[in-house]
């Protein structure tokens, strides 16, 4: 029994077939006195109710996984957001692999020839220091300065403390042990500080850059990021250190060349992060009907770069 959709209330006419082998048949149903032609039999038991032979509206075909990727890194804050994690990520790995290889130079060559024991009590020592700095004072920064400020703390301090680093083989003048270990463990809790307000705040920004719905495959696209920047990170710095140390030439392409070029990436970076808007300091309104799946339709999320009156209030 052919069944019709029952907003069809027209009789249903073809035009006669011109195949030789079939034949207008009068068909008539129990429930609707009209014709079919034997060809119509084999339609499906729901007439479509579209043009395109669907029975409901079909949505837009789902995104791929490389078109996904491509349409979150066009957004402005995701884009600079996992992009500093990488860079940054780069630059603190970099630094840690050339303050070792710096200490146990000679002293003839601007280091202090330092063996490993020495280099384990240094560290040993920022330890303690770095981990009170996270419990105890960076959240008070968040609270008074905010999560771009203390970003850009972070960064800056990093850049005038590996600008100032390689000047600590001047101390080597003073024929004073003491004064020369004071001066590394400084150095080195003074980028373990940085890293620690550059790289918190930055997982906090990625989150805030994005609706819930993307955070999964926005902190994927950071991670990325930041693996290859650990990757490249330590191998360049290594090999920097090792070429200016060895290149003959004098100041600024010494052993200063390789400090000096990872405190100017430093800079850039602070500059990188400024673009971001205010409003990234909190995570973005989410829209009012829940949505589950990928789209590039985002007109029922609000921006909360548009909102004014809630910027006022973010320090």
């Amino acid at each position: 029994k052919f069944v019709i959709s029952p907003i069809t209330t027209n009789h249903i006419s073809t035009s006669q077939s011109t195949n030789p082998l079939t034949k207008d048949e009068e068909i008539s149903t129990d429930d609707f006195n009209i014709t079919v032609t034997p060809e119509e039999k084999y339609l499906p038991d729901v007439i479509p109710l579209y043009s395109n032979g669907s029975e409901y509206i079909t949505s837009k075909p789902k995104k791929s996984f490389l078109q996904s990727i491509f349409y979150l890194l066009s957004q402005k804050q995701i884009l600079i957001s996992t992009l500093l994690y990488g860079v940054n990520a780069f630059n603190q790995l970099a630094s840690t692999e050339i303050i070792p290889l710096w200490v146990v130079t000679s002293v003839s060559d601007g280091g202090f020839h330092y063996n490993s024991h020495l280099i384990g009590i240094a560290t040993m020592i920022t330890g303690p220091i770095t981990i009170l700095f996270q419990i105890l004072i960076y959240p008070m920064m968040i609270d008074k300065y905010g999560i771009l400020n203390t970003y850009m703390f972070g960064s800056i301090l990093f850049s005038i403390s590996i600008f100032i680093i390689p000047s600590f083989s001047l101390l080597n003048q003073l024929n004073n042990s003491i004064v020369i270990f004071i001066a590394i463990v400084t150095a080195i809790c003074c980028l373990g500080i940085s890293a620690q307000c550059v790289l918190i705040t930055i997982f906090v920004l990625i989150n805030n850059s994005c609706y819930s719905y993307q955070r999964g495959t926005v902190n994927g696209i950071g991670q990325t990021f930041a693996s290859l920047g650990r990757l490249s990170g330590p191998y360049v710095g290594a090999n920097l250190f090792a070429w200016s140390e060895t290149n003959s030439l004098s100041w600024p392409f010494n052993y200063y060349f390789t400090f000096y070029l990872f405190g100017i990436f430093g800079i850039l970076f602070t500059k990188l992060g400024s673009l971001l808007p205010r409003s990234i300091q909190r995570r973005k309104r989410e829209p009012k009907v829940p949505r589950y799946t990928d789209s590039d339709d985002d007109s029922n999320y609000e921006d909360d770069d548009e909102d004014n009156d809630d910027n006022k209030i973010i320090k």
